[in-house]
């Protein structure tokens, strides 16, 4: 399971508590919340699961840039494609939120969104959403995928089931092509 979560955060002290964007990503917890739908959960799915009977999850998290600020070309790419989905998207994802969950004023929400977007924007704020992946290892499976490996002529070089789960926790970050950002 993979989801984002709010609020906006920097590490390197780029985005503050005054900066637009960070508020906007506040005010849109608390809109979700008055409106009796909390989005905030992504850091509480590990306890979520296990609480409904799931074993073995794994949590990790990981960044998610606003725009292109990562030195890594990896990173890099991956804001872009987050800027893209979200800068022309501002109004959409705030509008009825802000002022219905809130009781902005659809021209007040629009200037937020006109402060958030040049912030998205600028490359000198390194900016990113939290996000969080779950996964659960069955061991059977793993012992199909290595089945199947053989199979194929793709023989795993670990033999045991502990060593083939642990190669397998350690691919997700392979796998979903993401580790953390370099800044520029």
């Amino acid at each position: 399971m993979i989801d984002m979560a709010l609020p906006v955060s920097s590490d390197d002290g780029t985005l503050t508590e005054s900066n637009f964007l960070h508020k906007m990503s506040v005010m849109t917890v608390e809109a979700a919340k008055n409106l009796g739908r909390p989005i905030h959960l992504a850091p509480h799915y590990k306890e979520m699961l296990e609480a409904a009977g799931f074993e073995d999850v794994h949590f990790k998290k990981f960044k998610w840039p606003s725009n292109i600020w990562p030195k890594d070309p990896k990173f890099k790419e991956m804001g872009r494609w987050n800027f893209a989905n979200i800068d022309p998207g501002l109004e959409g994802l705030t509008l009825f939120l802000f002022t219905h969950g809130l009781g902005m004023s659809k021209e007040e929400t629009l200037a937020y969104c006109a402060g958030a977007r040049k912030e998205i924007r600028d490359v000198k704020i390194h900016a990113y959403w939290p996000l969080y992946v779950l996964f659960r290892i069955v061991s059977n499976v793993c012992e199909k995928i290595v089945a199947n490996q053989k199979k194929i002529g793709l023989c795993a070089t670990a033999k045991s089931p502990r060593a083939q789960q642990a190669r397998q926790r350690d691919g997700v970050e392979t796998m979903l092509g993401i580790s953390e950002p370099k800044r520029t």
